[in-house]
Formats: structure tokens, C-alpha cells, sequence
């Protein structure tokens, strides 16, 4: 953290290091000792590219605790981009219900992503069910332009719950 603060930043290289190792069985370092302080770390670099974005999809693959999750959902609450939409999806769709703070991320997760990058997940519209009401309910927070009109695809495509459908009915007459 004390580097990345410094006037020249660590190279993401560096977290792909880490990361090789921290996957070698013979170095014997669990995943969950490692992962989450390196997720935090990178997701504390000021200005992400293609090589962070790689690097946090690496990580998800050998996510398997909660916390590690949460700190994933965190870095992409920080840094939103098209590439996180359908792992986050995947993610609300596997969360169990009880589990709270994990889905509310995922939802604020989702809802920045689509802000920043509204016309990359037209084609999810309209795919199953669930994925539908994922979307929807993030637009729902969204508040633009573009979230409203897409929202309109979704009441087009699928039939809402009623609650859902004023919501959008409300937001998209704003």
C-alpha cells in the first residue's frame, strides 16, 4: 500500500507475481492469505487498464471465501468496467439470499459497471429471467438517460414483478 501511494506506482507485473505464486501448490500459500490483501492493494491503484482488469479476473477464478468476494466486489465498486458485468451477474445469481452485504456490493458493483459502460450489456437483455431482474434492479439505481431506456427494454422483453414495474415505470417518466 505505501508503494502504491509513492510517485511511481508498483507495475501490475508485480501483482502477477504474486498471484503465480500464491497458485503454485508447492509454495503451499492459501489462496485466501494472499488474495484478498492483493485485491486490496490493487484496487487502491489510482488508474486501471487492460493488465488490472486481467489480473482481478485471474483472481476471481481462485476466489472460494466470502471475504476474498467481497474485496473482488469492492475493486470493481472502485473501478468499474464492461469485462466484470457477467462475473458479477454470475455472482448475484450464485449469492445466497441471507447473505446481505455480499449481494448489496454485487448490486452497487453491477450498477457502476453499467454506468460507465450502458451500451455493452444491451445484448444481456432479454437472455433468461433472472439476468433480466439482475439488470433491472441496477438500473433502477443507475439514474440516467441511457439506464432508462434500457430498462424499457427489459419491461419489454419480460414481464416484471409489480413493485419492479412501478419503479421503472416511475424512473423511466422522470
Amino acid at each position: 500500500f505505501i508503494d502504491l501511494a509513492g510517485p511511481k506506482p508498483t507495475p501490475a507485473k508485480y501483482f502477477e507475481t504474486f498471484v503465480k505464486f500464491a497458485k503454485e501448490p508447492k509454495n503451499a500459500v492459501k489462496p485466501e492469505h494472499l488474495g484478498g490483501h492483493l485485491i486490496r492493494a490493487l484496487s487502491a491503484r489510482e488508474k486501471w487498464g487492460a493488465e488490472e482488469r486481467k489480473l482481478l479476473l485471474d483472481f476471481l477464478q481462485a476466489l472460494d471465501s466470502v471475504q476474498q468476494r467481497r474485496a473482488w466486489l469492492d475493486a470493481v465498486i472502485a473501478h468499474p468496467h464492461a469485462e466484470f458485468v457477467m462475473p458479477i451477474i454470475e455472482t448475484l445469481k450464485k449469492c445466497p439470499a441471507d447473505d446481505t452485504h455480499l449481494r448489496q456490493a454485487a448490486k452497487i458493483a453491477l450498477r457502476n459497471c453499467l454506468v460507465v459502460t450502458p451500451d455493452n450489456f444491451a445484448k444481456l437483455i432479454g437472455t433468461d429471467e433472472k439476468t433480466d431482474l439482475l439488470l433491472a434492479e441496477a438500473l433502477l439505481g443507475a439514474r440516467s438517460a441511457g439506464g432508462a431506456s434500457k430498462l424499457v427494454a427489459i419491461v419489454k422483453a419480460r414481464d416484471l414483478p409489480a413493485p419492479m414495474l412501478a419503479a421503472a415505470a416511475e424512473f423511466v417518466g422522470r
